[in-house]
């Protein structure tokens, strides 16, 4: 069995470190390792103008699949308690109301479309969430992917840093870990198997250990605590030649050195085979593959109509071919001809549809200015039809006399229809009661029928006007 690679990236403010494994009968092999200074001193590696160079120079300008971890003062790690559980529905739809949730309540900042963000569920009423600014990031994968280099994952460094806690804390135990790199730190709070917080900061250079410590215990600090539970261990991993030393009285507990590949963290990560998994590309991998969607549908749409000429040149070639008897070649046509009859005969019949209903309008915008009330409760039924209801029949009740001025003195219509089905009638008749000129819609009367050979619910509604308003 061929061994599995994986290319892994740690990106800091500071530097860019390469790590190549082999997964191999269970057990991972580290293949290479080296490491880049990043020159640009921003917040956020994504920003630094020289990074793609780096990753080029580090890969020798091989193809490849990255798998990143990123530790910046932009990366953030939160706890949220949801207000209520999310509903019983598909995953689409759970994330869909939790990206509403995230927006409403202003979990994040700044706008979602401007952030790289990921969720873990961790119960029906909680879950995790890390974030960073995406500014970057869409015109780098674009550069890599230029460079045929594919970013397919990127986990926030604390992520790993607290899914490395969970297997060495116990059942409802609260730990701190914190891994020095350098002059970047990343600090993660676990509770019972779930993460509750952790963020990545830099190291300050002038007076480093003072700001350090008040950094990381404002962090531990602000971390959500819905159980009240005290720290029991605080962990410490260092990387190359950091030193890391805690205060005496800072926090009730002791610091214990412990160990961290974060490379083989990352691939657990991504494999869901260690820990909770975050992708911060998820975001703008959804962007893209909604767009690549988009553009596929389009380029088929296009295809479509060069795909039926082709398709109707290779079947008259073939026919061609085949040789076809004059009498089929005649029998087509007369059927094409026939065909256009009916066409024509059917653009008659809309052509007279469309003289009586510009007639009906004709008498309709008469009887406005005739009858301007009536008019107005008549233009209220015509908005309200559905596509599903016929309307055959619309009469006054009681029906006017001598004089044409008691059409508008009717406060009552009755109303005769066809509809398919009785969902078909209620909606119509919600419709005409949300009119500001009906008080109540009655329906009176319900029968079945058939017409032309399909059976049809004859229906009778009564509309009764608004008193004092139009009638």
């Amino acid at each position: 069995m061929s061994a599995k690679r994986y290319t892994c990236l740690q990106l800091t403010s500071q530097m860019v470190r390469l790590v190549e494994l082999s997964w191999q009968d269970g057990n991972f092999k580290q293949i290479r390792q080296d490491c880049r200074t990043l020159n640009d001193a921003v917040n956020n590696p994504l920003q630094d103008a020289a990074l793609v160079e780096t990753i080029n120079d580090l890969l020798k300008g091989r193809k490849r699949k990255l798998v990143v971890s990123i530790s910046s003062n932009e990366v953030l790690l939160k706890w949220i308690k949801l207000s209520q559980a999310l509903p019983e529905a598909s995953l689409e739809k759970q994330h869909l109301a939790i990206e509403t949730m995230l927006a409403a309540e202003n979990h994040i900042p700044v706008p979602l479309d401007e952030a790289a963000y990921d969720f873990h569920l961790c119960s029906p009423v909680s879950l995790l969430m890390g974030w960073m600014r995406q500014r970057a990031l869409p015109s780098l994968t674009r550069a890599l992917k230029q460079t045929q280099i594919e970013l397919v994952h990127l986990t926030p460094q604390p992520v790993l840093l607290a899914n490395r806690l969970i297997e060495l804390s116990g059942a409802g135990e609260r730990v701190c870990g914190i891994y020095i790199n350098g002059y970047q730190c990343d600090l993660a709070v676990v509770e019972g198997k779930e993460i509750y917080g952790g963020r990545s900061f830099e190291i300050q250079q002038d007076g480093q250990a003072h700001s350090l410590w008040e950094s990381i215990q404002q962090t531990v600090d602000n971390c959500p605590n819905p159980n009240g539970t005290s720290l029991t261990r605080l962990f410490m991993f260092q990387a190359g030649d950091s030193a890391l030393s805690v205060p005496d009285g800072l926090f009730d507990c002791k610091g214990q050195a412990a160990t961290f590949d974060w490379a083989e963290m990352l691939v657990g990560s991504m494999e869901r085979s260690a820990g909770i998994g975050l992708n911060l590309l998820s975001p703008l991998r959804t962007k893209i593959d909604t767009e690549q969607r988009k553009q596929t549908k389009q380029r088929l749409w296009r295809m479509i109509p060069i795909a039926m000429a082709l398709l109707l040149v290779a079947v008259n070639m073939w026919l061609f071919y085949k040789g076809e008897s004059r009498q089929k070649r005649i029998d087509l046509l007369r059927s094409d001809h026939a065909s256009a009859q009916r066409l024509q005969t059917k653009i008659e019949s809309l052509k007279n549809e469309h003289r009586t209903i510009t007639e009906a309008l004709g008498q309709l915008t008469w009887g406005g200015v005739k009858f301007p009330p009536l008019a107005e409760r008549l233009v209220q039924v015509a908005q309200c039809i559905p596509k599903a209801v016929q309307v055959t029949e619309i009469q006054t009740l009681p029906p006017p006399r001598n004089s044409k001025q008691h059409f508008d003195a009717r406060q009552t219509l009755r109303l005769i229809g066809l509809a398919k089905k009785q969902p078909d009638i209620d909606a119509f008749r919600a419709a005409l009661l949300m009119q500001s000129v009906f008080s109540a819609v009655r329906q009176v009367k319900t029968e079945q029928t058939l017409i032309k050979g399909e059976r049809r619910l004859e229906f009778t509604l009564l509309l009764e006007s608004v008193k004092g308003g139009p009638s």
